[in-house]
């Protein structure tokens, strides 16, 4: 998610007429293995109507637990008008292969693709910004490790609702609601569990400061932006010896049911400022779940091969409960003036983000834990490699050159 994160933030300022931009940093740094990403591409707005941007870049992983390659692409586009206008944008990624290593469990999976899409309506009504907006998405993956005898993920579309109202620039609100009812199938394609997700979330932005902060030196923005986010979920299936027809299958059923509820509340401040050639954007944020509980109940039969016993019982419930995580963001950069000629570039800008991320609530989900172990939960407090992977790992450098 830190990832995520830090791959869609990344500041590139003044979309001008013509943009070449690019940017490439690390997710997580350790010793023997890191995972990092690159992204290039530019952005053109032909009229202060018409705006159009692509990029493609990669992530990589060679972390000894995690390893995978994913190549990606992204567009985005669209056009204004005087009471209304359009936006389109789309997502593409390709994992080549993926490799997990959770303790002595290893889990290999041999690549999948994934598309999103969605497009967004703004209508002008003077002051107040209404925008309705809807996006997909699929993930299909491959064959791997374990999907033949339990199956492997299959997510057909995700569907978000979005609904926006913007007053002056300076207020806004925020409505979304996502639906998502991914599956478990075999390599027959056949149907083992089934689950369904439903998740709403609402939040207010406050912006204070001139919208066009990054083209006047001495300039200062604020925003500011609290939410709520409510997730639940269900999970219901079995495994059977008709749909896992297998010699060695130890089960002659295996069936559960589970369920999941989160209320997650979430907030940000940013700052932006330019008071000389150098520009810097602060973001200070926080999520906190403030209840949240994972359920689930299971009852299956052996084969008489593997002694016949028929089990049936519920999981002790796993509390969300105060988990969450602060995160800091840092930017900053310098602004190198060009010429005026439409043959050189107008401006350059040169910059380095870094990000922080402190997480609490998680050392109750780790087995075996004691005071002196940190937040991993892996490695001892003021281990000198964990703290060169907290310094190298979220640290990004970016250019961009606009005509």
């Amino acid at each position: 998610m830190l990832g995520f994160l830090l791959l869609c933030s990344t500041p590139l300022f003044c979309i001008e007429e013509l943009s070449l931009f690019g940017t490439a940093g690390s997710l997580w740094v350790e010793t023997d293995g890191a995972a990092w990403y690159w992204l290039s591409g530019l952005s053109y707005r032909p009229s202060p109507r018409v705006y159009f941007k692509a990029s493609a870049g990669a992530l990589n992983s060679s972390l000894p637990w995690a390893g995978t390659d994913i190549p990606m692409f992204f567009f985005e586009g669209g056009v204004d008008f005087k009471w209304a206008g359009f936006y389109a944008f789309g997502n593409f990624f390709t994992v080549k292969s993926f490799e997990l290593e959770i303790g002595d469990i290893q889990i290999y999976n041999d690549g999948g693709r994934a598309v999103f899409f969605g497009a967004s309506l703004p209508v002008y009504l003077g002051p107040l910004t209404v925008t309705p907006s809807f996006s997909s998405g699929s993930v299909h993956l491959n064959n791997g490790s374990l999907y033949w005898l339990f199956g492997k993920p299959a997510l057909p579309p995700l569907y978000n609702y979005g609904l926006t109202a913007g007053f002056a620039g300076t207020h806004f609100m925020r409505l979304h609601y996502i639906d998502m009812k991914p599956e478990i199938r075999s390599n027959k394609d056949e149907r083992l569990f089934t689950t369904a997700f439903d998740t709403f979330l609402a939040s207010y932005t406050l912006k204070l400061g001139p919208a066009d902060s990054w083209k006047e030196q001495g300039r200062r923005r604020f925003e500011g932006t609290a939410g709520w986010l409510y997730t639940g979920g269900s999970l219901k299936g079995a495994l059977t010896a008709s749909n896992q027809n297998y010699v060695l299958f130890p089960f002659s059923f295996f069936s559960v049911t589970g369920s999941l509820n989160a209320h997650i509340a979430y907030g940000l401040v940013r700052l932006l400022f330019w008071p000389s050639i150098f520009r810097f954007d602060i973001t200070l944020g926080a999520v906190h779940i403030v209840e949240g509980k994972i359920n689930a109940a299971y009852h299956f039969k052996m084969k008489r091969l593997f002694d016949g016993g028929e089990f049936s019982g519920e999981l002790d419930p796993v509390r969300l409960n105060n988990t969450g995580a602060a995160f800091l963001l840092l930017n900053g950069g310098i602004v190198l003036q060009g010429s005026s000629c439409p043959s050189y570039p107008r401006g350059v800008f040169l910059g380095v983000q870094k990000a922080f991320a402190i997480p609490w609530g998680y050392k109750k989900f780790i087995p075996g834990d004691s005071p002196e172990t940190d937040f991993t939960g892996i490695r001892p407090t003021f281990d000198p490699e964990l703290l060169r992977s907290i310094l190298l790992s979220g640290l990004s450098l970016y250019v961009k050159i606009s005509w």
